[in-house]
């Protein structure tokens, strides 16, 4: 009698167990037209300007016209990645500008759409700062109700060729190279034209010393950018000394809480110094050894644009030694 049962009814059985693996391949059919949709109908102004920001590429869209590397910094707000994927996925871009401090300019249809050149710049918080190494305290300054940006990375060849000569093309190796061949009245040009000023020293100790708010809400003085212990990370993972590679103007090294790189170590930089004019030059550098006095936070020598000089340390006086500067860095501030 049971198997009888089971006879009689064994097509609507089957048909009960296969009707959910019948409605899951349905509905992935479905999800993946309507995702296929989703993505068609995105509006073209937000695609450009996420690919801007983001740097999210496809790799064959790349392949076809550009060397720039898909986990490089660079690749943010650059032009030419850009164009490469709108090329690539078919958008038409009637005309397109790039401006010397960095801003795209793209029409597409009748619509004029500006990208600001903003990627690679962080804001320094508000709060009351102290100016110049450790043990120095006679700089107290704030930023507060005012806004103040600050160059991530040094700036680069590419973006010192773009504001010169625009149809001057460089490598991705070649772009991303430190400029350190202009004179100081040439950077603080450089920096005006991005709408800035070349970066000034306190700003700089500011984005560096690690935070630790002390009893008058001052943040105390760190000697290195890792944490509050004065310790010295030996390695060039942390930070670019005497036997290190070469840095990159993009490298993620001599890192500080701020998102601000090459706070210590990397190449000697050069600021604005409006409290103490003739402390403007940041010496610690690839140059170095590890164990050098000047790869602390906050110390200051003097640079008047020559290929050798003496160190003298201007705050504290303590340091004194010849070096030959072999390249001089620089970045901007906004505010």
């Amino acid at each position: 009698m049971l198997s009888l049962i089971i006879s009689k009814y064994k097509g609507i059985v089957a048909g009960l167990i296969l009707l959910p693996i019948v409605f899951y391949f349905i509905y992935q059919s479905l999800d993946k037209e309507v995702r296929v949709k989703d993505s068609s109908k995105l509006d073209p102004i937000e695609q450009i300007s996420e690919y801007w920001r983001f740097g999210k590429y496809e790799k064959k869209a790349l392949d076809q016209c550009s060397d720039i590397p898909l986990s490089s910094d660079f690749i943010k707000c650059h032009p030419e990645p850009l164009l490469c994927q709108l090329k690539y996925s078919g958008v038409k871009i009637n005309s397109y500008e790039l401006r010397n401090n960095g801003d795209l300019y793209l029409t597409l249809n009748q619509t004029r759409i500006l990208l600001k050149n903003r990627c690679h710049r962080v804001a320094l918080p508000e709060n009351i700062y102290s100016a110049g190494p450790r043990d120095y305290s006679e700089q107290i300054w704030d930023n507060l109700g005012q806004d103040i940006f600050i160059d991530r990375f040094y700036v680069n060849n590419f973006e010192v060729v773009r504001w010169r000569n625009q149809s001057l093309k460089l490598s991705y190796k070649e772009s991303i190279k430190p400029a350190t061949g202009l004179s100081l009245e040439e950077r603080h040009e450089y920096c005006f034209a991005q709408g800035g000023h070349l970066l000034q020293s306190h700003v700089m100790d500011a984005a560096s010393f690690f935070p630790q708010t002390g009893p008058i809400a001052l943040i105390k003085k760190s000697i290195y950018p890792w944490s509050k212990a004065n310790k010295l990370k030996k390695d060039c993972e942390s930070f670019r000394f005497a036997g290190c590679s070469q840095v990159s103007a993009m490298e993620r090294v001599g890192t500080s809480w701020s998102g601000v790189f090459h706070v210590i170590g990397s190449l000697p930089e050069v600021f604005e110094n409006p409290f103490m004019p003739e402390a403007n030059l940041k010496v610690s550098s690839q140059f170095l050894p590890v164990e050098n006095p000047w790869h602390q936070l906050g110390l200051r020598a003097s640079w008047l644009g020559r290929s050798e000089f003496d160190f003298k340390e201007k705050y504290l006086g303590k340091l004194d030694q010849k070096q030959e500067v072999k390249g001089v860095a620089f970045r901007c501030m906004y505010y």
